[in-house]
């Protein structure tokens, strides 16, 4: 597959893995919670004596992590009987340990060997049960071990082990496993995509697998070196080709980037053709496991982000896509970890490795949770699929490669390929599933979520949908228009017309890039290449209490298939064939943490020429008022002065960091509920603008909203390039 045939693979630490996916750096005082791993039947044996003392494997396990230069000592203990070493069992095990010891080696690790050859149930049942209540109980749990029990849907053994993971829930544990690494087919030799059932509870992370090329890695697979390859298109600075980069997690311009930098991600899938065009390896683990489950309903959550989990090949069918998520696996990077008898290192790969990064990454989040006075995540699928939806920049998105691997085998023994399977593309997939994490934005994103979950569920959402699936205004208030549309299609709001203005530029800021850019070490060499590209022309409007609001674009009529995530974080979608339009408040609701007052930490990213200001001031209500002042009456800009923040300066007003840069600054004493507005002054030209049209001199709105707590300006009079990102 593309972006898995490099001559020159890369092996990194976990370590230096996770490094490449921005886990979040925590304080000294962090407390980590204990990390469980399922280790059916090896435990922590290690030679064909079955030794099972814990002393001596901490002795190895942190004789490896000295290895790769880790200096903490890691510590684990086991639960299980006649624990008995083998060594492709004890590879797994020691994949396992190694990622997570290497990633979090402050977290205590429990390894549960089940009982015998029993497979993960029983294992599983010990992480749940055995440590329940004590100090050992972990809050994640990863299983990366292949179980080949395929209770029949109606079966009582099915309902048991789908039970476990509702435990996992009830307990606040996040059971994390890998998908597979058996591609669509599933080493099924039936023609048709198939998946392992007991993988697929609606309460469990399914991991997927990527293939992660740094640029050495990159630069010498020839699926990315042709003349219209990612990676020759990504060094002449292609525009497209970059933008998709970003969306990938890309910082800086790949001419700058070291060796062992990360260019890209595709899907992990290193199925091949030999010499006579036939293909080799479909019976064997070399691509990761991606499909639908229709023997379950599609989850909830599943079903508001409002892609279709639809099976290919076979009988059809709807139910539980999978993965939800994906990590490196193989291709083009290798993890160094223990060998199966942990002397020594080794070269390992797979989903069975993705599923431990994503649990040692779960664990550096409980910690910043509970830091932050909130509980463990727990059941999260909810809260990542929502995390994607408002805060896109939250994933590296995946959007090359396939997991394709269906085939049957004919009279003489060859494999044929049936050619069922699934594509990655932008968004969501059934091959990559979200992504891969960048885990500091995700952090950042998740506890905004939790807060806003725990302390504020009684603040109204921007818009509500009616049993009839129309959609209200969830409050009084004055809403941005923005249209981003293939061409100049007109849009009508309840039956007003908006000018859709110009075809938006198709590198023109999406949402992820613009959160993307919100990180201090983003390149501004990046920024700077893709200013002046237009979006639409923003626009607002007014909204009584519970007006329906109706969008069509062209005349067609629209649909919000994620409102329902998004809604109650200032925004919703409407979209069709035409384009798209971005309902959104042009406010900040202050959902603080705690639930109490806080200073809160304002970062921005200018991409506009002039000298730039920004001040903050709290406003009435959602309609932008000021001491009862509505945005166009007189006195309503010394209103908003009257009412503005100060910085930790003592000033109201902001500079910006400058052509490209980076700044970052804190606003004091904003309390719980706060409705906070904004103000750009341009000092180069002298004009004020005003987040609300009516407000401005030109009568045009100014701002863009881009998703959670995120907003551009644009800072010139009649609207300038309409690019919008003049000060982020």
């Amino acid at each position: 597959g593309i972006g898995n045939s490099a001559t020159t693979v890369t092996s990194m630490s976990p370590a230096s893995i996770a490094e490449l996916y921005n886990f979040p750096e925590l304080g000294a005082g962090a407390v980590y919670g204990v990390t469980g791993l399922i280790e059916p039947e090896v435990g922590i044996t290690y030679n064909s004596s079955n030794t099972v003392d814990v002393g001596e494997f901490d002795a190895l396990l942190n004789i490896y992590l000295a290895s790769i230069g880790v200096t903490e000592q890691a510590f684990v203990y086991t639960v299980g009987s006649s624990q008995t070493y083998s060594s492709s069992s004890g590879g797994e095990r020691s994949l396992d340990v190694g990622i997570v010891a290497a990633v979090n080696p402050q977290s205590l690790i429990g390894m549960y060997a089940g009982s015998g050859s029993s497979g993960n149930y029983v294992a599983t049942q010990q992480a749940l049960w055995a440590t329940y209540g004590t100090a050992q109980h972990p809050g994640v749990i990863s299983s990366s071990f292949r179980d080949d029990a395929y209770p029949h849907p109606d079966s009582p053994f099915y309902a048991a082990y789908s039970g476990l993971f509702v435990d996992a829930a009830l307990q606040n544990v996040t059971p994390i496993t890998s998908a597979g690494d058996l591609g669509t087919g599933h080493e099924t030799a039936n023609g048709i995509t198939n998946v392992a059932n007991t993988k697929m509870s609606p309460y469990q992370l399914v991991v997927g697998g990527s293939s992660a090329s740094t640029m050495v890695s990159a630069a010498s697979d020839p699926t990315l070196t042709s003349a219209d390859g990612i990676y020759t298109k990504a060094m002449s600075g292609d525009l497209g080709t970059l933008k998709m980069l970003i969306s990938g997690g890309l910082k800086a311009l790949p001419a700058s980037l070291s060796a062992d930098s990360l260019l890209l991600e595709t899907v992990w899938n290193s199925y091949r053709v030999n010499a006579n065009g036939e293909p080799v390896g479909f019976d064997e683990n070399n691509a990761g496991s991606g499909g639908v489950d229709t023997s379950q309903p599609t989850p909830n959550y599943q079903t508001a982000y409002g892609y279709p989990m639809d099976a290919v090949g076979g009988l059809g069918g709807s139910g539980r896509g999978l993965p939800d998520v994906v990590l490196d696996a193989g291709g083009n990077m290798h993890y160094i970890v223990p060998q199966d008898d942990m002397s020594g290192t080794d070269h390992a790969w797979g989903t069975s490795a993705a599923a431990p990064m994503w649990a040692a990454l779960t664990t550096r989040l409980n910690a910043i949770f509970t830091d932050q006075g909130l509980p463990n995540l727990g059941y999260m699928n909810d809260l990542l699929y929502l995390s994607n939806v408002i805060a896109p920049g939250s994933f590296n998105d995946v959007q090359n490669g396939n997991a394709t691997s269906t085939y049957w085998i004919d009279g003489s023994g060859n494999i044929v390929p049936t050619g069922y399977g699934y594509d990655a593309g932008e968004g969501f997939d059934l091959a990559s599933g979200l992504g891969s994490p960048n885990g500091l934005l995700l952090a950042r994103s998740l506890t905004q979520i939790a807060h806003s979950q725990v302390y504020y569920s009684a603040l109204p959402d921007f818009l509500v949908q009616e049993n009839d699936g129309s959609w209200v205004s969830g409050v009084d208030q004055t809403f941005l228009v923005q249209p981003t549309l293939a061409s100049g299609a007109g849009v009508s709001i309840n039956g007003t017309g908006f000018s859709g203005g110009m075809a938006a530029n198709s590198n023109a800021w999406s949402t992820q890039f613009a959160q993307q850019v919100m990180q201090q070490d983003f390149s501004s060499d990046l920024v700077l290449m893709f200013d002046r590209l237009s979006q639409g022309l923003a626009s607002d409007m007014h909204a009584a209490l519970n007006t329906t609001v109706s969008v069509t674009i062209g005349g067609d009529t629209t649909l919000a298939s994620q409102g329902t995530l998004s809604s109650g974080f200032g925004f919703v979608d409407f979209a069709n064939a035409d384009g798209g339009v971005n309902l959104a408040r042009p406010i900040a609701v202050a959902e603080l943490a705690g639930g109490v007052s806080q200073d809160v930490e304002v970062r921005l990213r200018q991409s506009g020429m002039n000298d730039l200001s920004v001040m903050f001031y709290e406003v009435d209500d959602y309609s932008g008022r000021v001491n009862g002042l509505r945005p166009q009456d007189a006195g309503y800009a010394q209103a908003a002065a009257s009412q503005s923040y100060q910085f930790e300066s003592g000033s109201s007003v902001l500079d910006g960091p400058g052509y490209g840069q980076y700044g970052s600054a804190v606003l004091v004493g904003v309390d719980p509920g706060d409705l906070i507005a904004m103000r750009l002054v341009n000092n180069t030209t002298g004009q004020v603008y005003f987040a609300y049209s009516a407000a401005n001199s030109d009568g045009l709105g100014h701002i863009w909203n881009y998703g959670l707590n995120t907003w551009g300006w644009e800072d010139t009079a009649g609207g300038g390039d309409f690019d919008y990102n003049d000060l982020v």
